[in-house]
């Protein structure tokens, strides 16, 4: 027999038997319908995270922090990541670029609105990151002395603006009063009064008693404490800057980053922000208590960042990038690892899918089974004829083996187009959920040709598989003994 004539004999076979066909083929379309929608699930956010990576530019970025104390010796011998230690990862191999990422907070005004925000200077050479101009509106600033600025959406909620161009060319002032040692140092001074009256004041015959001068000690000593203090505090000069909004970008957390409203220029921190002095009166007294406020640990610790973005050379491996980092001392986060174990996560959780939907086909697989069986018993008669007109063993074994592979056929291109109708349901209702929570709207799956064509061969593969035994029996039938209707 040819395989047209084995085709065509199959194929007639289903017609007759309309009704089981019918209910054999609906059991593979739910089962392959079911593992395309669930497997396409996984695939989409894979594809959307894949994608949020890639516009970003997170491949090729590296943060890098302090080593924790105690890691790397105290403050003096473990290396800071100061301006020195930046310019040090600056020179790593596969090291584009290298620059701190501190923020510190300012009062700003915009016309009769005044509002407590964060700044994050950013050299120029930053926005060259993707990260930072995605979705950009305007333009960024062109140096590193620029009085320009970007802020982002948060910002235009602050404000109660809806679209960005409503901001752009507008000023803002920036004000902040940070602490001060000059001024502690003049409250004391000054309060200490006029050192001849002072003295006028003390009872010199007492000076040889230790408990008047302990007490006099105790007493003055409080006093310059209390003035230290206040003027720490309360007697900050105050730092004004105006800037221009050149530009709005997005503001959402991505990876380990979290923009702060406002980025300006190097030379506006320069003015702005006086460094890292305690500015929390219990970190003060606790450094007083100690002795530690002036000490060559806590010089140590001025200056030093919380962090260090690096912009990485694609040729270059950013695990051999991060090995540099963590050589010379500091902790390193790669993206492409974070990335790699996302991926790691997902094959897992396809391969949950996946059986979920393989177990659904295997039920259906019994049916293909079951009614293969029920095609023999039926057509035992038809088998002897055939083999009575020439028909061998290999025929007949072909022959219910197309069957079974055009139910599997079948069923797995409908199942595709059921999936992808529940994937679309799906994905309009997740949409509707997103939009009425503010939430970005994305598509959260994806069918993609490779997925098709498996499911089909997948289907295919499933429904032989399941006509097998049925095939064999059928190729062990008797024509004799079929022709005498036994």
């Amino acid at each position: 027999m040819t395989t047209r004539e084995i085709i065509a004999l199959s194929a007639g076979n289903l017609w007759r038997q309309k009704l089981r066909a019918s209910l054999t083929i609906a059991g593979v379309i739910i089962a392959i319908g079911s593992f395309v929608a669930m497997l396409s699930f996984g695939i989409g956010m894979q594809k959307r995270i894949s994608e949020e990576f890639e516009n970003l530019g997170l491949f090729t970025t590296m943060q890098v922090f302090p080593a924790r104390e105690g890691e790397e010796g105290d403050s003096l011998t473990r290396p800071l990541l100061n301006d020195e230690g930046v310019e040090r990862l600056s020179t790593l191999p596969g090291v584009r670029l290298a620059y701190p990422m501190s923020s510190f907070d300012v009062e700003v005004t915009y016309g009769d609105t005044s509002f407590n925000s964060e700044v994050l200077p950013l050299p120029s050479s930053a926005f060259s990151m993707k990260y930072f101009t995605s979705e950009l509106t305007g333009e960024t600033y062109p140096d590193d002395s620029s009085h320009h600025a970007v802020v982002t959406h948060d910002l235009l909620d602050i404000l109660g603006m809806e679209e960005p161009e409503e901001l752009l060319g507008d000023t803002l002032v920036l004000q902040t009063r940070p602490a001060d040692l000059d001024s502690a140092i003049a409250r004391v001074i000054v309060g200490f009064g006029n050192p001849i009256q002072r003295i006028g004041e003390l009872y010199l015959d007492s000076l040889q008693t230790p408990g008047y001068v302990r007490d006099l000690a105790r007493r003055e000593m409080q006093l310059g404490l209390q003035r230290f203090v206040n003027g720490y505090f309360n007697a900050r000069p105050t730092l004004t800057d105006t800037i221009i909004v050149s530009g709005v970008t997005e503001s959402a957390q991505r990876g380990h980053l979290l923009l702060a409203p406002i980025l300006v220029s190097p030379a506006i921190s320069d003015r702005l922000d006086r460094g890292s002095i305690e500015d929390d009166p219990v970190a003060l007294l606790q450094a007083l208590r100690g002795g530690t406020f002036f000490s060559e640990e806590q010089e140590a610790r001025d200056g030093e960042y919380s962090r260090a973005t690096l912009n990485l050379d694609p040729a270059y491996d950013p695990v051999a990038i991060k090995d540099s980092v963590e050589a010379v001392g500091y902790r390193a986060l790669s993206y492409v690892e974070e990335f790699n174990e996302m991926r790691k996560f997902f094959l897992i959780f396809d391969s949950g899918l996946g059986i979920i939907g393989l177990i659904a086909l295997i039920v259906a697989s019994l049916g293909i089974v079951n009614t293969m069986i029920m095609s023999i018993l039926e057509r035992t008669e038809e088998i002897g004829v055939l083999k009575s007109l020439g028909a061998d063993d290999s025929d007949i074994h072909r022959l219910f083996l197309v069957e079974s592979g055009i139910i599997g056929v079948i069923g797995a291109a409908f199942g595709i187009v059921l999936g992808w109708v529940v994937t679309r349901i799906a994905s309009l209702v997740a949409q509707q959920i997103m939009r009425q929570n503010d939430m970005p709207v994305l598509d959260i799956f994806h069918i993609p040709w490779w997925l098709i064509l498996f499911s089909i061969a997948f289907g295919l593969l499933v429904s032989l598989l399941a006509g097998l035994y049925p095939a064999a029996r059928a190729a062990r039938v008797d024509p004799v003994k079929a022709l005498r209707g036994e």
